[in-house]
C-alpha cells in the first residue's frame, strides 16, 4: 500500500484485518465486514484518516479522560424493589 496507514474504527485498532486493493481504493474488513473504505494514497508514509475514525477517537480519548479523572457521576439505583422481591429487608 505505498507504505501508507489507513484508520480504522478506533475499538479495532489492532485487531488482524483483511485489505481489498484497488488503484483506486483501499477496503478494510473485519470477519467479513467492510469497516473502512478510503482513498487510496501513494504518498510514502501517509497517514489516511476518516474523519468519523478521528471524531470517535477524539471521544473516546475524552471520555477515557474524564472516567481516570472521576468526572463522571452515576448516579445509584434504588434496590429496595429488588428486595422487596427477593423478600429481604435492607
Amino acid at each position: 500500500m505505498a507504505g501508507a496507514d489507513y484508520s480504522v474504527p478506533p475499538g479495532l485498532v489492532r485487531r488482524r484485518v483483511q485489505i481489498r486493493l484497488s488503484p483506486q481504493e483501499v477496503r478494510i474488513f473485519l470477519e467479513g465486514r467492510l469497516i473502512a473504505l478510503h482513498r487510496r494514497s501513494y504518498v510514502p508514509a501517509d497517514c489516511v484518516l476518516d474523519p468519523e475514525h478521528a471524531r470517535a477517537l477524539i471521544a473516546a480519548r475524552e471520555a477515557r479522560d474524564r472516567l481516570s479523572a472521576g468526572d463522571i457521576a452515576v448516579d445509584l439505583p434504588d434496590l429496595t424493589r429488588y428486595d422487596e422481591l427477593l423478600g429481604v429487608s435492607p
